[in-house]
């Protein structure tokens, strides 16, 4: 995952949340080549790469490489990630932590395991439709069905049964 933050961004990441923006666009005037290294780049893992050697040579520091490493493993356990085990093991304070990964990617460690968390038990209602609602949330580490219900109405506007139901029903 690619340390990239405030020092390539005219914008600060926590204000570009729930918007479409111009990538070019936010970029800082020393950041001009980099979008011609996107470009060239065949890949998500050059990409990738491209962007960790600008970073790096903006000055990422390691409380970033932390953040980022937080991201990744949210993304890995699927929402589950203890950002208080990860603060400990990188011997840094985990409100420090807190805001390093809010100025880096522009959203709380929580919120982004809370996205997490639904996709996967979103993706496993629609892939095994015997589980009930409650078995969903109890395999996709939620306390109880009612943090379930609440991310569902949040991030979709809808509820669990709502997607457990067949999908000829829905039409």
């Amino acid at each position: 995952m690619c340390v990239f933050s405030l020092r390539v961004l005219s914008t600060p990441l926590r204000e570009l949340n729930n918007q479409i923006v111009s990538f070019e666009g936010m970029l800082l005037p020393a950041a001009g080549h980099l979008v011609e290294d996107l470009r060239r780049s065949t890949s998500l893992r050059e990409q990738n790469r491209s962007l960790d050697r600008f970073a790096r040579r903006a000055g990422a520091n390691v409380h970033d490489e932390v953040a980022h490493g937080l991201v990744e493993r949210i993304i890995r356990d699927g929402g589950q990630a203890s950002i208080g085990d990860m603060a400990w093991r990188a011997g840094i304070h985990e409100r420090r932590l807190r805001r390093s990964f809010a100025r880096e990617v522009g959203l709380s460690p929580k919120t982004l395991s809370r996205i997490f968390r639904f996709r996967r038990a979103l993706k496993c209602l629609r892939s095994s439709p015997r589980l009930t609602c409650a078995e969903v949330a109890v395999t996709c580490g939620y306390c109880d069905q009612a943090h379930m219900n609440r991310d569902f109405r949040q991030f979709s506007g809808r509820t669990p049964a709502e997607f457990a139901e067949p999908l000829s029903s829905q039409v």
